[in-house]
């Protein structure tokens, strides 16, 4: 019982923690910074790929994370229905360079939930940003300039982002 209790109460911590740490916080951050990186098909991006649309949807994955996989179908099909000012764009968090085991395994995991929408590798300074980055999958929101314009989401919750979405694009 005690150890489920200490269990319980580390994750209230970590949520906390979480929060109180999250972007656009003390630390100044309010935006992803300008970036250059490359997607899972080995193209090079840059923060201009915020451009295409008046709101991003950036949704944070690992490839060992299990809840970030499992939402994969459901971002997939959401993606379908997005009005053509909203994007997605996936940020693979735990792959660093366009080679190994990791990245083949994100290809893999984006081929075999249907995914269609850009997926980006943390490469660059994009490492550097995982850097605030305490759980995953996390999800964030930005403008056309990669501002936030929504708190972060943590956890799988498809409906949730939906749900910001719609909010901001009444």
């Amino acid at each position: 019982m005690k150890k489920h209790f200490a269990l319980i109460l580390t994750m209230i911590l970590m949520t906390a923690a979480l929060c109180a740490c999250g972007f656009g916080s003390s630390d100044g951050t309010d935006s992803i910074s300008e970036f250059t990186s490359y997607d899972l098909e080995g193209n090079e991006v840059d923060s201009s790929v915020f451009a295409n649309a008046d709101i991003t949807v950036v949704n944070i994955w690992g490839t060992f994370c299990d809840p970030c996989v499992d939402e994969m179908p459901a971002m997939a099909e959401w993606d379908a229905e997005l009005p053509d000012n909203v994007q997605i764009i996936g940020l693979v968090g735990d792959v660093f360079e366009t080679s190994g085991a990791e990245y083949a395994a994100a290809q893999k995991i984006v081929a075999d939930s249907g995914v269609k929408f850009t997926n980006i590798i943390a490469a660059g300074e994009l490492a550097e940003f995982m850097n605030k980055v305490r759980m995953f999958p996390t999800t964030l929101f930005v403008d056309s300039n990669g501002k936030f314009v929504h708190d972060p989401f943590v956890g799988a919750d498809v409906g949730g982002y939906k749900d910001v979405i719609k909010s901001l694009t009444k």
